[in-house]
C-alpha cells in the first residue's frame, strides 16, 4: 500500500483582479499546504497582469529620440538606477497615486480600515477532527493509553476557519490564520486583501507612491529616474532609461518576496 505524502499543496486559486486597469499592474493567487510537515515553495504567487492596455497619460519617447541613442549605450543600463522599478508619470500628476477600490469579496485590493489585521488567533471550542477530548480542553484529544492530552493540529483538518488566502499556523489549543506580508484581513476566514501603503503616508516616496500587490513602488516625474534606494528621484544620465515595465525583458512572475522591485 502506497503511503500518502507527508505534505501536499492544494491547487492554486484563481488569479485575483488586476491592481490597475491600464499600464502595468499585478495580480496574485495562493494555495494551502496540507500535511504533517511544511510544504516546499511559495504559498502565494504574484505576476504582472497580461494584456493590459497602455495608459493614455503616460509620456513616451518618440522614435526620433530612440534613434539618436547608440544601441550599445541603450542596451547597457546604468547601475545607479533600477529600471524595473522605474514608473514615469506626467510632471503635473499628483504626488500620491491612489487607486480606490470597492471592498467586494472577490476583489483582492482594498484600502484597509483600522480593524484589519495581518493575523488572528483562533481558540478551539471543540475538536475539529471529531476526536474524543475526554477530560481535556477543546483543541486536545485524550490519549487513553498514556492518559494524557495531545494537541490537535487544526491546520491538517480541512474545515479549519482559515480562508484559502490565509496561512494556517498551529498553536496549543488553537491555531492562527495569518496573511502574507503586505496583506491583511477582517478576521479568520476572511480573504487577505492588499494593504495600500500609499494611503498610510509611511512609504517615504519622494514624489509619488504606486500601490501594488503586497507592497508599493515609488514613481518619478518623466524627467527624473528612480534611484537604487527605491525612494528618491534623480536626474538621469545620457543613457536611455526605460519608461515603464513594458520596455524591459523581465519575467512575468515577480515572486512573492518582491525582493527586487517592490517595497513591502
Amino acid at each position: 500500500m502506497e503511503e500518502e505524502p507527508l505534505a501536499k499543496w492544494s491547487t492554486w486559486s484563481k488569479w485575483s483582479r488586476c491592481s490597475v486597469s491600464c499600464g502595468t499592474g499585478t495580480q496574485a493567487r495562493s494555495r494551502r499546504c496540507r500535511g504533517k510537515v511544511p510544504c516546499g515553495g511559495d504559498n502565494v504567487q504574484i505576476r504582472k497582469c497580461p494584456r493590459l492596455p497602455k495608459c493614455r497619460d503616460i509620456k513616451r519617447r518618440s522614435e526620433e529620440t530612440l534613434e539618436e541613442i547608440p544601441e550599445d549605450i541603450s542596451s547597457q543600463p546604468d547601475p545607479e538606477y533600477i529600471p524595473e522599478a522605474t514608473i514615469e508619470m506626467p510632471s503635473e500628476s499628483p504626488k500620491t497615486l491612489v487607486v480606490k477600490q470597492v471592498p467586494k469579496e472577490e476583489d483582492d485590493f482594498y484600502i484597509p480600515s483600522e480593524i484589519m489585521k495581518s493575523f488572528y488567533n483562533v481558540i478551539a471550542t471543540y475538536n475539529l477532527d471529531g476526536s474524543d477530548r475526554g477530560p481535556c480542553d477543546p483543541g486536545y484529544r485524550h490519549d487513553i493509553e498514556k492518559d494524557s492530552c495531545e494537541d490537535i493540529d487544526e491546520c491538517l483538518v480541512e474545515n479549519n476557519q482559515c480562508h484559502l488566502t490565509q496561512v494556517c499556523g498551529n498553536t496549543l489549543g488553537g491555531y492562527i490564520c495569518s496573511c502574507p506580508e503586505g496583506y491583511a484581513s477582517l478576521g479568520a476566514g476572511q480573504r487577505c486583501l492588499d494593504i495600500n501603503e500609499c494611503t498610510q503616508r509611511t512609504h517615504g516616496c519622494e514624489h509619488a507612491c504606486v500601490n501594488v500587490a503586497g507592497g508599493y513602488v515609488c514613481a518619478c516625474p518623466d524627467h527624473l529616474r528612480l534611484h537604487t534606494d527605491r525612494h528618491r528621484c534623480v536626474t538621469p544620465s545620457t543613457s536611455l532609461k526605460p519608461n515603464s515595465y513594458e520596455d524591459m525583458e523581465v519575467d512575468d512572475y515577480l515572486g512573492a518576496s518582491f525582493e527586487y522591485n517592490v517595497v513591502s
